[in-house]
């Protein structure tokens, strides 16, 4: 059983949603009947449980008489949207993009920082759009991934367990760890 219900635009606000529909006065079988969805799905977008994929997206927008960015939390296209609207796979993407399509999944999730300029040319032919539009997509998937989650803390048994695991005292490879950090840290002139 999948428990991945949310899926299609990654971030659809649905509490904007419901407020273009109210300004729109509206009713939801009004507008489900003209985005093409049933009332049962609108709902679903409306409480969460459920992102439109961006074609839906895009009819609602239309439907309601505003833009697919005031439907969204960000305004930033990822290549995971610009794909999404042109209705392609990540399998096929990859495949023309000339990557794995774990290679690719990394750079729609923003987890890598520069895309070949073939791999860019090709995915704009694919997704019908400029080789610019693929380069700022490909910017805001990494920016997406920029504001994840802060790393992971190391205590308790799992700085123990890596600690056994890498021969190391915890104390060791906590100094380790906060060498890399401090490293990594803005204008510490280590690697980047």
């Amino acid at each position: 059983m999948r428990t991945e219900q949310r899926r299609g635009v990654g971030d659809f606000d649905p509490r904007r949603l419901q407020l273009a529909l109210a300004r729109a006065d509206m009713s939801p079988r009004a507008l489900a009947t003209a985005a093409g969805v049933t009332v049962t799905v609108l709902g679903q977008y409306e409480r969460g449980e459920r992102a439109p994929e961006h074609g839906t997206l895009q009819r609602l927008a239309d439907s309601l008489g505003c833009t697919v960015g005031d439907l969204r939390t960000s305004t930033q296209t990822t290549l995971r949207d610009l794909r999404s609207a042109a209705g392609v796979s990540q399998q096929a993407a990859s495949a023309a993009a000339g990557m794995t399509r774990s290679t690719y999944a990394m750079a729609e999730q923003g987890r890598t920082k520069s895309l070949s300029a073939a791999a860019i040319g090709a995915l704009a032919d694919l997704f019908g759009t400029t080789p610019d539009a693929v380069t700022d997509a490909h910017a805001g998937s990494v920016s997406a991934h920029a504001t994840a989650p802060a790393p992971l803390v190391l205590e308790g048994q799992l700085l123990e367990g890596l600690a056994a695991h890498f021969g190391v005292t915890s104390d060791e490879l906590l100094a380790l760890a906060r060498g890399l950090v401090e490293q990594q840290a803005p204008g510490a002139g280590g690697a980047p």
